[in-house]
């Protein structure tokens, strides 16, 4: 049957995924597999004039489409990813296959496909300028226009970033199509919820909740996993899908409903995605801040830190710690790695301005004296104040409503004043339609 059904994909690629699919459990077959085969018999039959169609007055115009379904395999989470090339309006070549590795290389398999197609064709006198690669995937577009390796890209082998090093020589442009968030929403049947203008209500304060009802813990940990997958673009989302995921061992009602809210958010605004600017000036900067002890559970703090490069957003954190000090002292090392990291390409900086809203947290670091109020303070942290002397870092107070951290470490909600600052953070970070 599998063999019979891999001849004819040939020229029936709409039955090439229920195929290759079914093909994994060759070895040792079930009836359930058995019943899935019978399924594409049932659709050939409804459907048995199509067949693949050449138009001969087609543009000669190479494009390449690429996406996968992350983590999409029951059996050991790995994705299956999909591309396929277009010469004009007719299909050239495609493929389906399941990979080993994170959702950018599916970019890569489609990339060195219209690149071996385009040195092809040029034997035949064809010339091509910038081929079109339209993914779905914010996130894997952000990496191959993103000049900085950062902490986000440290996973993904270096023999993929072959994929950027195209791009900026001017082979492939890569273009996004409709949105990876109405998959999501889809997936969860939340298209047709309400939407809803933030991600977290400011009135929302997360427990254990141990008296309310218990959910489905594999739902939940679906959502919540989906969810984060999209935090690598979607940072506005990011603070409050982590506070969620605090709580994926022992599920509430209270917290469903606070992650469907987020999907409700992810609704309201379908097309926003990081920017990357191409005439950005090449300056580091750096934001902390803290929401003093806001855990319900424990007193802890919610630091949250972002660094930029001119205006794009090159690496974020959010983490549980203790002081608004130590969040600071968290994101000057960062800011100290991407110095470090760009001064390889030749690029210099001079004091990296690192913006803080608290004046405590900067009197503790211009103060020389180590008195009482500091003793608390792990000694690794003061490296903050060490570097400050040097002349790596300046430290520099900024108004709360703007300071970009402030987002990573509390909700804001939709009113007059909060709806207004939370626009405006998220529209600072790059987030944008």
């Amino acid at each position: 049957m599998i063999g019979s059904f891999l001849y004819l994909t040939a020229t029936r690629p709409d039955i090439q995924f229920a195929v290759c699919l079914c093909a994994r459990y060759q070895a040792s077959p079930r009836t359930s597999h058995r019943q899935a085969v019978k399924r594409i018999f049932r659709y050939l039959k409804f459907t048995p004039e199509l067949g693949l169609w050449y138009s001969s007055g087609s543009s000669l115009s190479l494009r390449g489409f690429s996406d996968a379904d992350h983590a999409g395999c029951r059996i050991d989470r790995k994705s299956t990813s999909g591309t396929c090339q277009l010469l004009g309006t007719s299909l050239v070549s495609w493929s389906s296959r399941k990979q080993t590795s994170v959702s950018l290389s599916r970019v890569h398999s489609c990339c060195s496909q219209l690149l071996w197609m385009k040195d092809t064709l040029s034997d035949f006198g064809l010339r091509f300028g910038k081929i079109p690669l339209l993914v779905d995937s914010t996130s894997a577009i952000s990496v191959a226009k993103n000049p900085v390796l950062h902490s986000r890209t440290k996973h993904i082998d270096v023999r993929f970033h072959f994929l950027r090093y195209h791009y900026e020589k001017g082979d492939i442009d890569l273009v996004h199509v409709a949105s990876e968030n109405q998959d999501v929403l889809k997936k969860f049947e939340m298209g047709d919820s309400k939407p809803m203008t933030t991600p977290m209500s400011t009135n929302t304060t997360l427990d254990a909740d141990e008296d309310r009802e218990a959910v489905d813990q594999k739902e939940f940990r679906g959502m919540i996993g989906s969810l984060l997958y999209l935090t690598a673009t979607r940072l506005d989302i990011q603070f409050a899908v982590c506070l969620c995921a605090h709580y994926q061992a022992f599920p509430r009602t209270s917290h469903r409903q606070a992650v469907k809210r987020i999907f409700r958010y992810l609704k309201y605004t379908p097309e926003l995605g990081l920017w990357y600017s191409s005439g950005s000036s090449l300056s580091l900067r750096g934001f902390a801040n803290a929401d003093h002890a806001g855990c319900r559970i424990d007193r802890k703090s919610t630091s949250g830190t972002c660094q930029f490069l001119g205006t794009s957003l090159a690496s974020v954190s959010l983490s549980t710690t203790e002081a608004e000090y130590i969040a600071a002292a968290s994101c000057c090392s960062q800011l100290l790695w991407m110095k470090a990291t760009l001064s390889d390409f030749g690029l210099r900086f001079g004091r990296i301005p690192l913006l803080v809203d608290s004046t405590s947290a900067i009197s503790v670091v211009k103060n020389p004296v180590l008195h009482s109020r500091t003793k608390h303070i792990d000694v690794r942290f003061h490296f903050l104040r060490d570097h400050y002397e040097k002349g790596d870092i300046d430290l520099i107070h900024v108004a709360t409503e703007n300071q970009l951290a402030d987002i990573f470490t509390k909700p804001l909600d939709f009113s007059a004043l909060d709806f207004s600052a939370f626009a405006h953070l998220r529209g600072d970070l790059g987030v944008i339609g």
